[in-house]
């Protein structure tokens, strides 16, 4: 693919990713800058948050904000709450994604602490 159509490529994505979002994130602005990287992230992200095969877009983006929260990733929740309420998401299911994220960082956390606990334990 020549330079003139990578750039082209580009652009349609970042395009594309306005039109849904209503803005070109942070990280994918950047990322765009390098074409060959950002050409397989955008087909990536098109198929997976675009074109979701089995989850319908709202759902993906409740998801999109539950791995977020887990992830205390500010911006990204910025964009997939907005998102996510313009599918016609609650209020209430995005608490409840947050919320499901939050139990999940906990439980990563507890579940490699309380396991380094017992093999201490074990040890002594």
């Amino acid at each position: 693919m020549g330079e003139g159509d990578k750039e082209r490529k580009v652009r349609e994505a970042l395009e594309n990713v306005e039109a849904y979002y209503g803005q070109v994130p942070f990280i994918t602005k950047y990322i765009s800058d390098h074409q060959d990287l950002y050409l397989g992230y955008a087909e990536y992200s098109r198929n997976l948050m675009f074109e979701p095969k089995a989850l319908d877009q709202r759902t993906m983006e409740l998801c999109a904000i539950a791995a977020g929260s887990s992830l205390s990733a500010d911006f990204c929740l910025d964009v997939h709450l907005r998102q996510a309420a313009k599918l016609g998401a609650s209020d209430d299911e995005m608490f409840e994604a947050i919320m499901v994220g939050a139990y999940m960082a906990m439980t990563k956390c507890q579940a490699s602490a309380l396991r380094r606990l017992k093999d201490y334990q074990d040890k002594r």
